[in-house]
């Protein structure tokens, strides 16, 4: 889109000389002078964005472009840098409603190391913890089938294992941590759907997490079988590729640069499945460690007409259309341009956020969530890309229909718990229940005796089924 101040459009070049427009290194020569001299790269990469981002900047001086240039270049207390993303302030359904966190400051020793107390009381309070944490699980589930109390205290103890270890599972420490003090500071439950464990390296070590720009999944280890391209490395990064044999991201960066701006209808057929078995069997199966193991043929199957469709629906927009302003394709992996040296992971998708007193009574009005939000997309750790789904109102029944399944997918009995972290450092995993003909609220998973498959994704829980 463009960038104007006073009037004037930032543009290219102004070959022609014209009086309303003025080339960007002209501008910049304005600009530079006036920007501390450690902002000033971040700074041009700022006004960049702006310039290729899919709406209007107008700004009314050149005081007023150099104060926003600072603001959002410069580190903010917590030392990282964020940008104002495609849909910042845009109104609509996809609407943001502050700048996003893209290059985070890596603190310098663990979260769970510096705040021990906190992640040893992670679970519901009604169960029970064992005084000697050394005992291990197993030794807790003989316990629990020993008479009455020995037993009941021995369940409460596993019970409180399983929930600290899918909690633990399901969100970084840094994240969890700085979550609570937000909820703490603004007297304010958050809930969030849990991010995959092989994304938990790439979060911590400071990667930017995946932008609400981009639709595309993040990689597991299914992924390894259906890209000869794709490392170990890469588990938990947002991908971008086509399963079919033959493909490379090099000559497909080279064909959209020279090639036909088309967009894709082929969808794939039995044939190139068939193909794509027998190269999994005898090329990628010997490349790959004995410890990744090979799925059931239905499985890949399935996994690679996803993937072939997502590849071939959004590979358009990747190289041409909308996301390309903020993309960089680097092999299979998206990147943002400001950070084309690190992958994306997944983010920390907020869900709803609660009443400060009681359990899972949910904030009906979006006005009164605003500042947690903002502080969340602002902090350093957590760095929220976008809006509670709750809140999201779609506008297509498309999205309509995946707010629908999103929702369903943390309901007993069989969805996913959510991370629920309340003020005071309470940090549960809690179901949504939808009112019928009452209001939505979250309960705690021990509120929900039938739902337990959840338990089979952790160690004790697990244990505890068994008792």
């Amino acid at each position: 889109m463009t960038v104007t101040v006073d009037g004037q459009k930032i543009s290219s070049r102004n070959l022609l000389g014209k009086a309303r427009l003025i080339a960007f290194a002209e501008a910049w020569k304005r600009i530079e002078p006036r920007l501390p001299g450690a902002l000033r790269g971040d700074a041009m990469i700022t006004l960049l964005s702006y310039k290729e981002a899919h709406k209007q900047f107008d700004f009314g001086s050149w005081d007023d472009l150099i104060a926003d240039l600072i603001q959002a270049s410069s580190p903010r207390a917590n030392g990282s840098l964020a940008r104002k993303n495609k849909f910042f302030e845009e109104g609509g359904e996809n609407n943001n409603v502050a700048a996003v966190v893209f290059k985070s400051n890596v603190p310098q020793s663990s979260s769970g190391w510096n705040n021990a107390e906190f992640f040893e009381n992670l679970g519901h309070a009604r169960n029970e913890r064992v005084k000697d944490e050394g005992i291990a699980s197993r030794t807790l589930q003989q316990a629990a089938r020993a008479p009455e109390r020995e037993a009941e205290l021995a369940v409460q103890a596993l019970r409180r294992r399983a929930e600290q270890e899918y909690l633990m599972q399901n969100m970084a420490k840094g994240p969890m941590f700085e979550a609570a003090q937000i909820a703490t500071r603004m007297g304010q439950g958050i809930a969030v759907r849990g991010t995959g464990l092989l994304a938990h390296m790439g979060i911590e070590s400071g990667a930017p997490t995946k932008s609400q720009e981009f639709k595309n999944k993040t990689s597991k280890e299914i992924d390894l079988w259906l890209c000869d391209e794709l490392t170990v490395n890469d588990l938990g990064a947002v991908v971008h590729f086509d399963p079919r044999v033959g493909w490379i991201s090099r000559e497909a960066s080279q064909k959209s640069r020279f090639g036909a701006r088309i967009r894709s209808k082929s969808r794939g057929s039995d044939a190139d499945w068939r193909k794509k078995w027998e190269h999994i069997q005898q090329r990628r199966r010997p490349q790959l460690p004995a410890t990744v193991k090979l799925p059931p043929e239905d499985v890949l199957k399935k996994a690679f007409f996803s993937r072939l469709n997502e590849y071939q629906e959004e590979d358009y927009d990747y190289r041409w259309g909308h996301y390309a302003p903020y993309t960089e394709l680097v092999g299979p992996c998206i990147r943002l341009k400001l950070r084309p040296d690190e992958n994306m992971y997944g983010d920390h998708d907020l869900f709803v956020f609660t009443k400060g007193d009681g359990y899972g009574h949910i904030i009906q009005d979006e006005a009164q969530i605003t500042s947690t939000q903002v502080a969340l997309q602002e902090a350093n750790a957590f760095q929220a890309q976008h809006g509670g789904i709750w809140y999201w109102q779609p506008g297509t029944d498309f999205n309509s229909n995946i707010r629908r399944v999103i929702m369903g997918a943390h309901s007993p009995p069989d969805g996913e718990p959510l991370v629920y972290i309340m003020p005071n450092n309470a940090v549960t995993a809690a179901f949504y229940i939808p009112g019928n003909g009452t209001a939505d609220k979250l309960s705690s998973v021990w509120d929900c005796p039938d739902a337990t498959k959840w338990l089979k994704s952790t160690h004790s829980g697990a244990l505890l089924l068994g008792v």
